[in-house]
């Protein structure tokens, strides 16, 4: 009997711990008191975003070729149109963006098979006829192979050419 007193009282102190602990709140203020006024949100202007930064150009309808090892399962363009989808939906409209403010078009070049892909890229460099703009493949099948024989640009080298950072 003593047990289940003591078990009682130890739930009770438990219950009462957590109601003290579960009515805290915000203190209430009145317009009345200024010095207990809720602070102003002062939330900072968003940054920009990263293509807003970049200097606007007219590439004259330029036709930017992206090839990509590309499948249902596999996927790496987005839909012709929004599907509700939000990845799809983002890189449509980010593709619209960027079409619209330089003045280019996105051309996708979808391949089934990630081997068609390293050819396609390796005899457009090999041929030096400027077939793609950009790849967009897996590292190990494609991409390194690429790079390990020199036919790819290192990106970050050719934009600090193009558009030196200002302070």
């Amino acid at each position: 009997m003593k047990k289940i007193f003591a078990l009682l009282i130890v739930f009770s102190l438990l219950f009462a711990l957590f109601a003290l602990f579960a009515c805290g709140g915000e203190e209430k203020t009145t317009p009345d008191d200024p010095a207990k006024a809720p602070a102003e949100d002062k939330t900072e202007p968003a940054e920009p975003s990263y293509l807003e930064t970049l200097p606007i150009s007219d590439f004259e309808g330029y036709n930017f070729r992206i090839i990509a090892h590309h499948t249902p399962t596999w996927i790496n363009f987005p839909e012709e149109q929004e599907t509700g989808e939000p990845v799809n939906d983002a890189l449509l409209r980010r593709n619209k963006a960027l079409e619209e403010r330089f003045n280019i078009t996105v051309q996708n070049i979808a391949f089934n098979d990630s081997g068609l892909v390293f050819n396609n890229v390796k005899k457009s460099v090999n041929a030096d006829d400027y077939s793609y703009d950009m790849l967009i493949a897996s590292m190990v099948g494609t991409v390194a192979p690429l790079a390990q024989s020199g036919m790819l640009r290192d990106l970050k080298r050719t934009i600090s050419t193009l558009w030196p950072a200002t302070a």
